[in-house]
């Protein structure tokens, strides 16, 4: 008997499997699990298949965040690259390592070895030990899904918590990418964004389902939207789409919708923070951390990515206040809206809001200070955000 923690190894297991299966188009796949060299206590997990393979020089990299063997790779295939990076976290985590051997066009074998406690039941015990929850679900299924955004902060969120759960994702930037994706790859959804540049969501969708009038079949379609507003839901369905999820998205609700939608069962919920009042430094800790699932490395993740991008949308906004382009403005603050909402950032979301609104209105007299205000606060939370790692700031 060992005692290890099962939710860590189940989600390493469907990661390498949904790997596997994503890159093996003939062939079998084979999972094995036996009693490892150096002690009672280790076990050893291989994922074998008969895919695509790896090339030596990039065997290592590919347990990095955003690493494929090639920029083809991901068109091809689909996926962020970030299933092997997390699965080597979890792996660390349970203080195990995993490694790869593989040859280019030869298959793949994905190991991972793991020291377990020791444990002793007895037999009463054993027999009347409560089943999980997740042992008494519906069997979950990885869905190879679509997702079409054109915010780079967005991408990188949706990817994490489909990945995390288990899901395949592609990414389109647009419309046109879209149409062009699902004439290489089957997809079990899309999720797609109603704002986007060259094709937005709904003339896609119209797209979409007039190819399926001639070849058959039905792609389920879930709208994003930034705008939520009344009616939202309503114009998504009429577009086409079958179902709707408000941004920011929250898990628990993106996740029912898609359970709904695809009739599968999604993966076992992640722990959450704490729910909390908006905090004096302008952000919302506890609807953060509920946000992103509680995930720690994530939230650091994404905090960081934030502050790489957010410099380009002040300066987009600066420009049009200056060439006086109500257009562009409300655009780039459109553009800002998303990661400001998603980070709980609720002063400077208010700020991004009266920049948008004053856009749409045509009315730039008092976006320049609008615009100072917002560089202000984000300036003010900076060093609160970024010290989201290890801190003080969330752990009270």
């Amino acid at each position: 008997m060992l005692r290890g923690d099962p939710v860590r190894l189940r989600q390493v297991l469907v990661n390498l499997l949904s790997n596997a299966l994503k890159f093996t188009a003939q062939g079998e796949i084979v999972v094995r699990v036996q009693c490892g060299a150096e002690s009672k206590r280790q076990l050893l997990f291989s994922v074998r298949d008969t895919g695509i393979g790896i090339p030596g020089d990039k065997q290592q990299k590919i347990f990095e965040d955003f690493t494929q063997v090639d920029r083809s790779t991901t068109r091809r295939y689909g996926g962020t690259g970030l299933g092997l990076a997390i699965s080597s976290q979890l792996v660390h985590m349970m203080d195990g390592r995993i490694w790869v051997e593989s040859e280019e066009g030869a298959g793949s074998t994905f190991f991972f070895s793991i020291d377990f406690e020791p444990a002793t039941l007895s037999e009463d015990e054993v027999s009347t030990a409560p089943k999980s929850e997740t042992d008494s679900a519906v069997p979950f299924v990885s869905l190879h899904i679509l997702l079409a955004e054109d915010n780079r902060f967005n991408q990188v969120l949706a990817c994490e918590l489909l990945e995390k759960r288990g899901h395949t994702v592609s990414v389109a930037n647009n419309g046109g990418e879209v149409l062009e994706a699902l004439e290489e790859i089957t997809c079990d959804l899309i999720l797609m964004d109603v704002q986007m540049p060259i094709m937005d969501g709904f003339e896609t969708t119209a797209a979409i389902r007039a190819r399926e009038e001639e070849s058959g079949g039905h792609v389920p379609i879930i709208g994003l939207t930034a705008h939520a507003m009344k009616g939202d839901r309503e114009r998504c369905l009429e577009a086409g789409m079958d179902g709707y999820v408000p941004k920011p998205i929250q898990p628990d609700e993106l996740f029912a919708v898609i359970s709904e939608l695809a009739g599968v069962s999604t993966a076992a919920d992640a722990p959450v923070g704490e729910t909390s009042a908006a905090a004096a430094v302008g952000f919302n800790r506890g609807e953060l951390l509920e946000r992103l699932e509680g995930d720690m490395e994530l939230l650091g993740k994404m905090v960081e990515l934030f502050f790489e991008d957010y410099p380009r949308y002040l300066v987009a906004i600066e420009a049009a206040i200056e060439r006086s382009d109500a257009k562009a403005l409300g655009q780039a603050a459109h553009g800002l809206k998303g990661p400001v909402a998603t980070l709980s950032l609720n002063r400077a979301l208010n700020q991004v809001l009266r920049l948008e609104d004053a856009g749409k209105r045509g009315d730039l007299q008092e976006a320049a200070a609008i615009c100072q205000e917002l560089r202000r606060e984000i300036e003010q939370v900076r060093p609160h955000m970024l010290a989201l790692g290890g801190d003080e700031t969330f752990a009270n």
